[in-house]
């Protein structure tokens, strides 16, 4: 028989988990170098980090009383249109906090500018 159609599926499944392993450890790099960024950005306003904010979503927690927000309103980032509102909000006050023009928040809707905004607000002065 000729096996002119077939065969070297091996290979192609040892690259796709090599690429997606791969893919993990570049997310996991870019999630724990975000809550870094997060947390010292909690530290410039004068709040304790703890280790909620290494934790997706109980992150909020530490960032939402660093600004004086009740912790319940964690519970709006689960509505979808409200959270965008109180994204944009939230945002807004941590500015304020790190005495930066709260107009700024604009730039999270600036394509590529968007991408060194949270890394500009915690290792800038």
């Amino acid at each position: 028989m000729d096996d002119m159609g077939g065969g070297g599926g091996g290979g192609s499944a040892v690259m796709g988990i090599v690429m997606g392993l791969g893919g993990l450890i570049v997310a996991l790099g870019l999630w724990v170098f975000i809550a870094y960024c997060l947390k010292r950005i909690v530290e410039k306003m004068g709040g304790e980090p703890g280790v909620l904010i290494w934790i997706p979503v109980l992150g909020l927690i530490p960032i939402l009383n660093a600004v004086g927000w009740e912790t319940w309103k964690i519970v709006l980032f689960f509505i979808p249109i409200v959270s965008l509102i109180f994204g944009i909000l939230l945002w807004v006050e941590i500015l304020k906090k790190l005495n930066k023009n709260p107009v700024m928040v604009l730039l999270l809707f600036v394509p590529c500018v968007n991408i060194f905004f949270i890394p500009w607000l915690a290792f800038g002065s």
